[in-house]
């Protein structure tokens, strides 16, 4: 029996038991698990998470991951106020020069 603890982020796992021709997922508590277990299967460690690797058989954490996100949120909240102040120039220009058609106002879901 091989069996590995797949992580899917730094605290959660799944547990698979590979045999020829495939693999299976475990319940934690299965008798044939538990029983490897008992007898010193020691799974191996795999990481299946964004950014999780296997380093020398121990999960590590990639340690740009906090700078990464950061820069990814401030990235998306950027898009969202570019699109907001997009739709807010278009809304005025509607307002003042009242040439939009009236499908554009509606598709841009602004009041005339």
């Amino acid at each position: 029996m091989h069996c590995a603890h797949r992580y899917s982020t730094e605290t959660s796992y799944q547990i698979i038991h590979y045999f020829t021709g495939g693999s299976r997922i475990l319940r934690p508590h299965q008798h044939d698990y538990l029983a490897w277990i008992a007898n010193g299967g020691v799974p191996t460690i795999e990481a299946d998470g964004r950014f999780l690797s296997v380093v020398n058989g121990e999960l590590v954490v990639d340690p740009n991951k906090d700078t990464i996100l950061a820069g990814e949120e401030a990235a998306r909240v950027g898009e969202i106020a570019r699109m907001q102040t997009a739709k807010d120039c278009v809304a005025l220009n509607a307002i003042k020069q009242r040439r939009f058609s009236r499908g554009v106002a509606k598709a841009l879901n602004i009041k005339i």
